[in-house]
């Protein structure tokens, strides 16, 4: 089954041009060979950028656990909720802002291509490949699809890309993200973070 998988994702890999169909083929084909053959290590760290644009682009809804930049950021919404009054509210605050971007810092579009090019070895590929390609339509992809993070049942916070991707200088991606009423912006960019 690891040859079929490998084989698989080598194909789609070849193409000079990726549409959004393939991008999620080749994310979710990844995934699942890395799954099978690392079992549990894959969770502890490996491929971490893959494992998160496979979920952003298979999924508008995750739970907290799914994936440790949202377990994260699930606790430092706990954290800054345990201090609201007794309504409930909580005073947001700029650090909260600065700290779940922090939290993003190791899942710019530069990490995600590090990634890949190390997965590229996983599977013994070494043919052409266009990320940019690649790349512009996994943004779209992306654009399309804001995320929620739950905790049991309730949406604790969600985030999604809101810049029209054209013409980058370098790679980054405006984002949204909105947790209880507030909204704030955030770079997710390799460079800046």
């Amino acid at each position: 089954m690891d040859i079929d998988i490998q084989y698989k994702i080598k194909e789609v890999l070849k193409q000079k041009h990726f549409s959004e169909k393939d991008v999620v083929y080749f994310l979710v084909e990844s995934y699942k060979f890395l799954e099978r053959k690392y079992d549990k290590e894959f969770g502890e760290g490996k491929y971490n950028q893959i494992k998160f644009y496979r979920n952003w682009a298979s999924h508008a809804t995750l739970y907290g656990d799914s994936h440790k930049v949202f377990k994260d950021i699930g606790k430092l919404i706990k954290e800054e909720m345990s201090k609201s009054d007794a309504s409930g509210h909580f005073d947001w605050s700029n650090s909260m802002a600065d700290r779940i971007q922090k939290s993003f810092r190791d899942y710019g579009p530069v990490n995600l291509e590090k990634d890949i090019s190390n997965f590229f070895l996983e599977i013994e590929y070494n043919g052409k490949f266009n990320w940019e390609s690649l790349r512009s339509s996994l943004y779209e992809v992306i654009r399309d699809i804001p995320l929620a993070i739950k905790d049991e049942d309730k949406v604790i916070f969600s985030f999604k890309c809101i810049a029209p991707i054209t013409n980058l200088k370098y790679d980054s991606l405006n984002m949204e993200a909105v947790i209880e009423n507030h909204v704030f912006s955030f770079v997710l960019d390799d460079r800046s973070l």
